[in-house]
């Protein structure tokens, strides 16, 4: 489902949790304020053509947010499973939804070289590694 106003305070937190990821597998990363976060969300929903971000999704498991998915217009896909609900398999059955919705378009992915986990399920959707970028 696109996302909408009520999902920043989500988005915000999700993305907590993947600084914290990035930080403890050692790649050093800023965290965000709640007001440079807010902006951003804000700044796609008002003006999608001048966004970064061609589409942005939250993930739901039955009526709970567990995640979202991104394509910015370079076509550089994103995505993030919260903590609570990686490791069992919801993130394949997301990306499978995905790929429905998207078949077959030319994405491609970024991950830190350390970030294991985003490179085992990128690589089982069939993403061919480059230089730690991943292409579908």
């Amino acid at each position: 489902m696109p996302i909408n106003q009520n999902d920043i305070k989500f988005l915000f937190e999700s993305y907590l949790e993947y600084v914290e990821y990035l930080n403890s597998i050692n790649e050093k990363t800023e965290f965000p304020t709640f007001d440079s976060h807010e902006k951003f969300v804000n700044n796609f929903l008002q003006d999608k053509d001048n966004h970064d971000y061609e589409y942005w999704y939250i993930l739901y498991l039955d009526d709970e947010k567990i995640g979202n998915f991104n394509i910015k217009k370079n076509k550089e896909f994103g995505y993030q499973i919260i903590n609570k609900y990686q490791g069992k398999g919801i993130g394949t059955q997301a990306f499978e939804k995905f790929f429905q919705k998207h078949p077959k378009e030319s994405i491609w992915a970024r991950t830190k070289p350390k970030n294991i986990k985003a490179q085992k399920i990128l690589k089982k959707f069939g993403f061919k590694l480059t230089e730690y970028e991943f292409h579908y």
